[in-house]
């Protein structure tokens, strides 16, 4: 198999295509990296493409529409206890910018989980004056998802959680590297803003439920034993409410669930010298396998 990873100038892509030069030879397959900018089309000589994050859309949907299977990467899921800093792993899916569909095929053992040394906290007790998280993202995740206008997607769930939140307060939190965010607080009644420089670690501390689309912060929420309701795609969507209809009476997984649910999700974020070591590629490579199989 020949993959190639169209990426751009950036120093954790350069990090990612050195690890992938050194990883993919030791299953016998062969590794090319090459410019974004240079990217006109599929060629000939590709088995496999990656791309990383939203800039990467125009190289996936070229892919996937003659077949040849593409592994998105993206900053990881979660960090370390302390920090939770996502910076130092990378995460990886196949054919899709989210693994929700395979990655809980087979339950994974506990040792990357028991590297990230997290736990989960007890569910909060629900009190009438906590309030409802709305953490949306950006316009290119907008774009990558077909959501149309972010701002104005936003908007449309604000209404619809106060509409289900039965009074609750309700505090906006669009991505905080976000520049095109619109102050749509100010006219919504009941709505404020939570400020960027706001950790979300600490918006969490009185809150009711986090709504999302599929922004990382459903991962803190449920660290910090806060409900979560997940609209679109994502990894924690298996641990999430999916009707905000029941905002009312949220369902919360057990530690046993959670627990797991951690072991299967470490399997899916790496860091580069584990990739540069050959621990993610052949995971992979068996899902790539896999899904041409049952293609065919």
């Amino acid at each position: 198999m020949k993959a190639v990873f169209y990426r751009n100038e950036t120093n954790r892509e350069k990090a990612l295509a050195g690890a992938l030069h050194r990883c993919l030879p030791m299953y016998g397959d062969e590794f090319e990296d090459r410019p974004l900018s240079i990217y006109c089309g599929p060629t000939a000589d590709t088995d496999c493409v990656f791309v990383f994050g939203v800039k990467g859309k125009r190289v996936f949907m070229d892919h996937r529409s003659v077949s040849i299977p593409v592994v998105v990467l993206d900053k990881g899921y979660v960090g370390p206890t302390g920090t939770r800093s996502r910076s130092a792993y990378f995460k990886a899916s196949v054919n899709a910018s989210q693994p929700t569909a395979y990655f809980q095929r087979e339950p994974r053992p506990r040792d990357r989980w028991k590297r990230l040394r997290l736990e989960f906290k007890r569910p909060k007790r629900p009190k009438s004056k906590q309030h409802i998280i709305v953490a949306l993202s950006s316009q290119k995740y907008a774009d990558w998802h077909g959501l149309g206008d972010a701002n104005g997607y936003a908007k449309e769930i604000l209404i619809r959680v106060s509409r289900w939140g039965r009074g609750r307060p309700i505090l906006y939190r669009p991505k905080p590297t976000w520049d095109g965010a619109e102050p749509i607080w100010e006219t919504m009644h009941g709505v404020s803003h939570s400020g960027r420089k706001e950790r979300m670690e600490n918006i969490l501390d009185d809150a009711y439920a986090l709504v999302t689309h599929g922004s990382g912060a459903a991962i803190d929420a449920l660290l910090e034993g806060v409900p979560v309701f997940q609209i679109g795609d994502g990894i924690t969507l298996p641990m999430a409410n999916r009707s905000l209809k029941d905002l009312s009476c949220p369902w919360f997984p057990s530690n046993e669930e959670l627990i797991q649910w951690g072991r299967d999700m470490a399997f899916c974020q790496w860091r580069v010298p584990e990739i540069a070591k050959g621990g993610m590629w052949p995971i992979l490579r068996a899902e790539i396998w896999r899904q041409f199989e049952e293609a065919l």
